[in-house]
Formats: C-alpha cells, sequence, structure tokens
C-alpha cells in the first residue's frame, strides 16, 4: 500500500511539474523595468486597450502559436519606417512590438491606434525595448520610426500578434 502511495505522489509531482513550461510562458518578464504606460488613459478613451513597454535584454518570446504582423529584420535608412497593420481578437489579444537600435541616434517609436497617436516612445543608441498592446476590440494601428538629428536610422523590428 505504501508503494502505492509514493507512486501517486511521484505520479501527481510529475504532472504539476510538466505544467510548469506553460504558465512560465505566461509570467515571462524582461531584466528592466515593466511597467503599465498609459493604461488608465488608454482604457478610458479606447474601450479594451492597454500599453506595456518593457526594457528587455532580448526579444520577449512565448511558445505558442502568433501571427507575424512584421517579420524580424534589419531597417537601415535615412527615411522613416513606417507600418499599418489591424489587430483583431481572435487572431490573440496581445501584441508585441520589438525594436533594438543599433544606430548612434535615440530613436522615437510612435503608435497609433484608430489614427489617434497612444505613445512615443525614446529608444537610445545600444538599447531595445518591447511594448505589449492588449486590445479586445478590432483596431487599425500603425506605427513610425524615426529619429530627429538626421542621422541613419539602423535597428531590428519584429512584431507578433498572440493569445
Amino acid at each position: 500500500m505504501k508503494k502505492r502511495k509514493l507512486l501517486g505522489i511521484g505520479l501527481l509531482s510529475a504532472m504539476l511539474l510538466s505544467v510548469g513550461p506553460s504558465t512560465y510562458a505566461d509570467k515571462i518578464t524582461s531584466n528592466g523595468i515593466s511597467t503599465n504606460v498609459l493604461s488608465s488613459t488608454t482604457d478610458d478613451v479606447f474601450e479594451g486597450s492597454t500599453i506595456t513597454v518593457k526594457d528587455a535584454t532580448g526579444p520577449i518570446i512565448t511558445p505558442f502559436s502568433d501571427l507575424q504582423i512584421i517579420s524580424a529584420f534589419r531597417y537601415t535608412s535615412k527615411n522613416n519606417y513606417e507600418k499599418s497593420f489591424t489587430l483583431v481578437p481572435s487572431n490573440g489579444t496581445y501584441c508585441n512590438i520589438w525594436i533594438q537600435n543599433l544606430g548612434t541616434a535615440t530613436l522615437s517609436l510612435k503608435i497609433f491606434r484608430n489614427g489617434t497617436l497612444q505613445l512615443d516612445i525614446p529608444i537610445a543608441a545600444g538599447t531595445q525595448k518591447t511594448v505589449q498592446i492588449y486590445n479586445t476590440v478590432t483596431a487599425d494601428y500603425s506605427i513610425n520610426v524615426n529619429n530627429s538629428d538626421g542621422a541613419d536610422n539602423d535597428f531590428n523590428i519584429a512584431a507578433r500578434q498572440f493569445l
């Protein structure tokens, strides 16, 4: 009887430990600062939307299915980078936009929702940020990345929508 009880406890422990990676993925945070930005203002103006900015040492990756909005690539140009996309809740309620500044000038990442500026985030040379958007209604977003001193833009960027 004692062996059976120990076997049952061992099996239960194994089952609980196997759940760990999926719950851990929900709790991935960066080594830097995690703050809610404009959460109350955004919720008041646009129902069901919260934007979070994270300083990170690497892009935040969650091991679940996702929709690539911007496939990861390096952008180098004097011109601004612009991208428009629509977030549909059935594709996931979260969207991460990751940018790594490889240039010499501070970049400005502007995020617009339905044509209204929501956030203007400075990204210092040599740093990176992940912006997380929580969206429960279909909305059109656009981003604009530029710098104000005329230097070449040089950065990596990626964006994905997920559950």
